[in-house]
């Protein structure tokens, strides 16, 4: 048997038999998330998913469909963004053709006027005169008329193209922001990540990363339901985006873990705003609306780091890693940074 064959069937005898374990719906965007798991082609898939297992996180459907949306979704927005190529393609070429009956009119009206022209210089009798005259009339008016249908033409394509051109924004922006709490997703965060580094590198600028992540959070899905569970992701991310700077790049990072990168923000400075957001969060008493009974505390533990010029990327997000890992095992709701972290500290879960 082909080798690449008989690692195709593994991973999927492996998906297969997982999914019967947990109980998952054998959907084929289940199966997708899944195969690709045991694949390990995917390590941003395999990492949130390990995350979500040592948790304990029931694979709802809800989480199903969000890991399947994060990971393949993009499938969605480059059709759509396929589509949309295509109708301005469409829109350019007619506003070409405007363009080139607008000059061919002109054209046809210039070789006229030069052939009146021309029957006048010969010597002209009046009624020669006459006839050139409304001939020049007639072509004027009839130009006129075409000019203006040409303009009307020239407006709709050119309003057509300006649509478009939303549409691609709105895809654009649709496929970098998380559909829950409304801030940036994991596409979002390695854009911005490229960006930031590259930025740092060139004008040798400073560059934190928070890594954070919800304790507990299980406890909320399975004593209050899912619904509650994102309430208070949406909680967190609005405390997130209020709690920083509009040049600081807040993002839910996947399921109950979010990320922050801060330009030109030293490690002090990242640890205040961190430990800000952290009492921040914990200070918004959940309340269930139709009791109004106390349901408790959001807390979160937060991991920083700081970019040393030149180190991969992923250098960079594991120390950050690393030390939200030592918050979590060192009782959660508190802040460490990369200097908290020694030789003999566990590594963070991949």
């Amino acid at each position: 048997m082909d080798a690449a064959l008989a690692r195709s069937r593994r991973h999927a005898e492996a998906a297969r038999e997982h999914m019967v374990q947990l109980e998952i719906a054998p959907t084929p965007e289940n199966f997708t998330v899944w195969y690709h798991y045991y694949a390990e082609d995917l390590p941003g898939l395999r990492r949130a998913m390990d995350i979500l297992i040592s948790n304990r996180q029931e694979f709802t459907l809800d989480v199903c469909a969000d890991l399947y949306n994060r990971f393949f979704g993009l499938e969605r927005q480059t059709l759509i963004l396929r589509q949309i190529s295509t109708k301005i393609e469409t829109a350019v070429s007619d506003a070409i053709g405007v363009l080139d009956s607008a000059h061919e009119d002109a054209r046809s009206y210039g070789a006229v006027l030069g052939e009146t022209a021309a029957r006048l210089d010969n010597g002209a009798s009046a009624s020669l005169v006459r006839e050139v005259v409304n001939r020049v009339i007639g072509e004027t008016r009839s130009m006129i008329d075409r000019s203006d249908l040409l303009e009307k033409q020239l407006s709709q394509s050119t309003a057509e193209i300006g649509e478009l051109r939303k549409q691609v924004e709105s895809a654009s922006r649709e496929a970098m922001t998380d559909p829950l709490t409304g801030i940036g997703n994991r596409k979002m965060f390695d854009y911005q990540m490229k960006q930031s580094v590259q930025a740092a590198m060139e004008h040798g600028g400073e560059l934190a990363l928070m890594m954070l992540d919800i304790d507990h959070f299980k406890r909320f899905n399975d004593n209050f339901g899912h619904q509650f569970g994102d309430m208070v992701l949406r909680l967190v991310a609005r405390s997130l985006m209020e709690g920083v700077k509009a040049s600081d790049h807040a993002v839910r990072y996947g399921g109950e873990e979010f990320a922050i990168l801060m330009p030109d923000t030293q490690m002090p400075e990242a640890l205040m705003v961190a430990e800000q957001l952290r009492r921040a969060v914990a200070s918004k008493t959940l309340i269930k609306k139709g009791t109004k009974e106390t349901l408790g505390n959001v807390t979160m533990s937060i991991g920083v780091s700081a970019y040393r010029l030149g180190e991969p990327v992923t250098v960079f997000i594991e120390r950050a890693d690393a030390a939200l890992y030592k918050a979590k095992q060192s009782g959660r709701n508190r802040v460490l940074s990369e200097t908290d972290l020694s030789a003999n500290d566990p590594p963070a879960p991949l």
